[in-house]
């Protein structure tokens, strides 16, 4: 659900009780080039690409911040995906109902 925020929530489908992480800008002051990049205070030829990645893996999760949440019931669904095997191509779990590869390995991933 776009929202307008980055963050992502994971929840149980049936309870709804979940967790919400998100990027703190709280906890971005040890960490100005990612600062900088989040809060678009540098356009993208004055960033240091170099530096925010570095920046962006040495401080690992410590500018995640974890809200425990519990989603509104109108937003849960009982919906089952059955059994599960794994993809023939990469391994990684897929419902039965879905085939024998996933749908990255069958192309539709936004990302590479």
């Amino acid at each position: 659900i776009h929202t307008g925020r980055f963050a992502i929530a994971l929840f149980d489908k049936f309870t709804g009780v979940g967790v919400r992480a998100f990027l703190d800008t709280n906890k971005l002051v040890n960490w100005p080039e990612t600062r900088a990049w989040f809060l678009k205070l540098k356009s993208k030829t004055e960033q240091d690409s170099e530096r925010l990645l570095a920046e962006i893996i040495d401080a690992g999760s410590t500018t995640v911040s974890l809200r425990e949440i519990t989603v509104a019931a109108s937003f849960l669904s009982s919906k089952k995906l059955g059994p599960v095997h794994f993809c023939r191509g990469c391994g990684e779990s897929v419902p039965v109902n879905e085939g024998t590869l996933c749908g990255g390995c069958r192309g539709l991933l936004p990302f590479t």
